[in-house]
Formats: C-alpha cells, structure tokens, sequence
C-alpha cells in the first residue's frame, strides 16, 4: 500500500474511463477505494492519501417524467394486475383430500 501514490490511482481512473466503464461503476470503485486508502491512512500503513483529488466521471442526468393521468392509470392497472395474479395463487381451488372415518363403536 506504501508504493501506491495518486499518479496510480489517476491512471487506473484513465484506464477504466478508455475501457468503457460507466460512470456508475467507477464511483462505486471508487468508493471502495477511498474506504481501503481511508483505513491504511486512520491505521499509520501509509501516510499519503493517494486517492486525494480523485474526480469521478459526471453521471447522465435522467430526463425527468410527468405523470399525466394516463400514465398514472396504466400504472395503477400494472398494479391492479399483479396483485390480482399473486392473489389468485393463493386462493385457487386446491384438491380436498377425503379421509376415512373410522367406527370406534366396535
């Protein structure tokens, strides 16, 4: 852990960044990361933080949905037919099993 500095982490950044990896992935890499450098720093292992100045990639912004009344309908039918289906699992007919009386008297 000593022998890595932020020159490492900047190009293991560049790599994943040339590779294709999302930006998603690389956060949570990230995050990781800075937990492990995070602990060698707080336990005296290392006494450069090689994961300061680390920028991630900007996520895509997910356009926002109004929900119309419509949506909101068919949301509520999707529903509507889910419940439906989980209930018709529980309450269909399901084989009475007959047993045999037996005469005590004798």
């Amino acid at each position: 852990m000593i022998d890595v500095l932020p020159e490492h982490v900047r190009a293991w950044l560049a790599t994943l960044l040339t590779n294709g990896v999302t930006a998603a992935t690389i956060a949570r890499n990230q995050v990781i990361l800075s937990a492990i450098f995070t602990t060698t720093l707080n336990d005296q292992i290392t006494f450069v933080y090689p994961g300061k100045g680390m920028k991630t990639p900007p996520f895509p912004v997910k356009p926002r949905v109004i929900i119309t009344p419509e949506i909101e309908l068919t949301q509520e039918q999707r529903l509507h037919r889910s419940i439906c289906t989980i209930s018709a699992e529980f309450t269909r007919p399901r084989p009475v099993k007959r047993h045999k009386v037996l005469d005590r008297r004798s």
